[in-house]
């Protein structure tokens, strides 16, 4: 005798929507403080692209994973020359909270961000 087996329904992980505009501060240790913009454009599911403008002059591209959790793991590629960098932090309640280390010839930096939903 064969028994048919039940049907489930397979998980889905539910993520953050991440896309919009934010703005807010971020402060470096090797002193650099100002304001900042990001503006995450795309989203599929865990992984998200976007850019950021600092007061300093510096754009920079942010390619990064969030869990469903809403914490966030990020690389950041400046405009400024062989800089790079990664940071992780949290998104909740439409504010993005982070601290990342930016690395370059001459320069090893690390900061803090914190950015409001616009």
């Amino acid at each position: 005798m064969i028994e048919t087996l039940e049907n489930r329904a397979l998980l889905s992980a539910t993520f953050p929507s991440l896309v919009g505009s934010y703005s807010g501060t971020y402060s470096y240790t090797s002193g650099d403080t100002g304001t900042i913009n990001l503006s995450i454009y795309s989203q599929n599911k865990a992984v998200f692209l976007g850019i950021s403008t600092q007061s300093n002059g510096i754009n920079a591209v942010i390619r990064g994973r969030v869990n469903p959790r809403g914490v966030i793991h990020f690389n950041v590629k400046p405009n400024a020359f062989r800089q790079n960098g990664h940071g992780v932090g949290t998104f909740a309640g439409g504010t993005f909270s982070a601290t990342e280390v930016i690395k370059g010839p001459g320069i090893k930096a690390v900061g803090t961000i914190t950015l409001t939903k616009n």
